[in-house]
């Protein structure tokens, strides 16, 4: 008996799905979505039929209508022998709002490790010199160094032949921008140096701390190491 009564509900809801077929609906689509109540992670259309008061979700989709969030429809579907919809005839397609921005991911960004940040502030004596292609300088005879004042936006020096001040700025990051070098022009044989430690200054764009040493880098790569005591020779 129990398999009668199944038997004879599956032959009446493939009489009305059969009856519906081809049947058309005209329906307002709302400018906005909701989650679908059978799988809440989607969104799924709100419609409704002049005799509804009411929105409703419609769990599944439209064949052939291709929807914008923001707009609000006037459309005419039909279904098929499965329930299924498809789009006969869009009417109307009208500008509501624009649709809300996507959320944005607010988790803070993870703190700088102490051994990278920290304040640079003090007098380094530079080591490396470093271009693309390798070591162009390496020095542990001290001859170069720089004092650096974030707070007073000031960094000095000596660049091998003569003294020098400029003007330095700090971003977020780590960023790190030298400007305006003033120098005096006494010729040494390490001038040549001098120019191009000068140069390496101006192109700076962040620093790094770690274990007494400050590297200033371009472009993701290091391009000027210095050490905090003369006597670090790394």
């Amino acid at each position: 008996m129990r398999y009668f009564y199944l038997l004879f509900a599956l032959c009446i809801c493939l009489q009305m799905n059969a009856q519906n077929a081809g049947k058309r609906h005209t329906w307002q689509i709302a400018y906005t979505t909701k989650p679908c109540p059978s799988a809440p992670e989607k969104s799924c259309l709100q419609y409704k039929s002049s005799d509804m008061k009411e929105f409703e979700v419609l769990d599944g989709v439209i064949a052939g209508f291709q929807y914008e969030e923001g707009y609000s429809y006037q459309i005419t579907v039909k279904t098929d022998s499965s329930g299924h919809y498809t789009l006969v005839k869009e009417k109307s397609k009208k500008f509501v709002q624009t649709p809300p921005p996507a959320p944005v991911d607010t988790v803070p960004a993870a703190p700088l490790p102490d051994t990278l940040a920290g304040n640079p502030d003090g007098k380094w004596y530079l080591r490396k010199l470093i271009d693309p292609a390798g070591v162009t300088y390496a020095s542990d005879h001290n001859i170069i160094w720089v004092e650096l004042s974030l707070e007073n936006g000031r960094i000095s020096g000596f660049g091998a032949c003569n003294a020098f001040t400029a003007t330095v700025s700090q971003g977020t990051q780590r960023q790190l921008t030298v400007s305006d070098i003033a120098s005096d022009s006494t010729y040494c044989g390490n001038k040549k140096i001098e120019d191009m430690f000068y140069k390496f200054l101006l192109l700076s764009e962040q620093y790094e701390m770690r274990e007494g040493q400050l590297d200033l880098i371009y472009k993701g790569k290091k391009i000027l190491s210095f050490v905090a005591l003369p006597a670090n020779k790394n």
